[in-house]
C-alpha cells in the first residue's frame, strides 16, 4: 500500500499497488483484495516505502476475516537492499 505521494520507480513483480485511503473499499465483501484472498491459497503481503502504512493496513485487515496475511517489514527499501527482485516502472512521457 501506498500513499498518493509515494510514487515509487519500482515495484515487487507480481505485486497489486493500491492506495491506504482505498483499503476499505477493497477489503469489503466483493472488493479486489477480500476477492484474490478467497481465490488463492497463497499468502498476502503488504508493503510500501518503509513498512509503516503496510504494518497499518495489517491491523485493519486482522480485524476481519483475512486469513495468511503478512506486512514487509522495512517496506520495499529493505526489499532491495536484501537483495529482492525489483521491476521498474517506466515514465509515461
Amino acid at each position: 500500500s501506498s500513499a498518493a505521494s509515494d510514487v515509487y520507480k519500482c515495484h515487487i513483480p507480481n505485486s497489486v499497488h493500491f492506495t491506504y485511503k482505498d483499503l476499505a473499499d477493497l477489503i469489503k465483501p466483493g472488493g479486489r483484495l477480500e476477492t484474490l484472498a478467497k481465490q488463492s491459497d497463497q499468502q498476502l503481503v503488504f508493503y510500501c516505502a518503509y513498512g509503516e502504512r503496510s504494518a497499518m493496513a495489517l491491523k485493519e485487515i486482522k480485524s476481519g476475516s483475512f486469513q495468511n496475511i503478512q506486512h514487509l517489514g522495512g517496506g520495499i527499501n529493505a526489499w532491495i537492499q536484501a537483495g529482492g527482485t525489483i521491476e521498474e516502472i517506466l515514465p509515461l512521457n
